[in-house]
């Protein structure tokens, strides 16, 4: 549709031209905490984020690295061993 962009990239190598409305990542934590501060500048002040692939023991401390970096997040599904969360930027 002409209202969607997809971008598909490898995210270490990822330079954001604009902010989305809506990021999506699906990696294993590790990723995610080196990520967390380019996936907020590539936001929409009202833009949603969604992170999957976050193995259940090291959860704690990728959510605690997404809020550092500016994520609130307002739903975290626990199912197995995998996490996922859904957040937006903090306001200011």
């Amino acid at each position: 549709t002409p209202d969607l962009t997809l971008e598909v990239a490898d995210v270490l190598k990822w330079k954001p031209k604009e902010r989305y409305d809506l990021v999506v990542a699906n990696i294993f934590s590790n990723i995610l905490n080196a990520i967390f501060p380019k996936l907020v500048r590539s936001m929409k002040k009202d833009g949603i984020v969604m992170i999957s692939g976050i193995l259940h023991p090291q959860a704690d401390d990728c959510l605690a690295a997404g809020r550092s970096a500016g994520i609130e997040f307002n739903k975290v599904v626990r199912k197995g061993r995998w996490v996922s969360a859904q957040g937006r930027l903090k306001k200011k």
